[in-house]
């Protein structure tokens, strides 16, 4: 039929009723609507796309969340792919390279424990992003930063969230 669209749909009926319904269209099962004025016999596809949990809950974090699926969300907001590297993950941080500057990273705290980002935990972080070449690096956090401001590399970013809001949240 050469027919493109989005359809959204929410409740159990989309499962129940909608999915049933397309693949019988498609398999050429259905024969109502306008499948029978224009004799359909099927054909085509589709995608079916699930939506995730709102990294948001109430104005606040989703704390239900796991952390990686909070440093996810932040990684695609600011087009990161979220890439898997033990050394991170350990320290509880997870690292995104971005989708179209091949040496640029990112690094996500995501986590209601607050603690602190120390110069030696920034000196690891520095020395492993240097076995990728890194040209930049922008650290997306919610923890207490003790690296003083002039002893961040040049290349180096930190994009913190405010005291005062983590404080109205009682997680300082």
């Amino acid at each position: 039929m050469e027919r493109r669209w989005i359809m959204v749909e929410m409740g159990r009926h989309a499962d129940e009723l909608i999915m049933p319904r397309l693949q019988k269209i498609i398999s050429g099962k259905d024969q109502t609507g306008i499948s029978k004025d224009v004799n359909w016999k099927g054909g085509g596809g589709f995608k079916y796309y699930q939506l995730g949990e709102s990294v948001i809950h109430e104005q606040d974090m989703n704390w239900s969340l796991k952390a990686a699926e909070m440093a996810e969300a932040v990684f695609l907001h600011f087009q990161y792919r979220p890439i898997e590297t033990k050394w991170v993950e350990k320290e509880g941080m997870y690292l995104g390279k971005h989708q179209s500057a091949r040496y640029h990273f990112a690094i996500s705290f995501a986590s209601r424990e607050v603690k602190t980002l120390t110069a030696d935990l920034y000196e690891k972080i520095i020395a492993e992003l240097e076995r990728e070449k890194f040209k930049h690096l922008t650290i997306f956090t919610n923890v207490a930063v003790s690296v003083p401001p002039d002893s961040l590399d040049d290349r180096v970013m930190v994009k913190k969230i405010p005291a005062a809001i983590l404080r109205e949240y009682k997680l300082l």
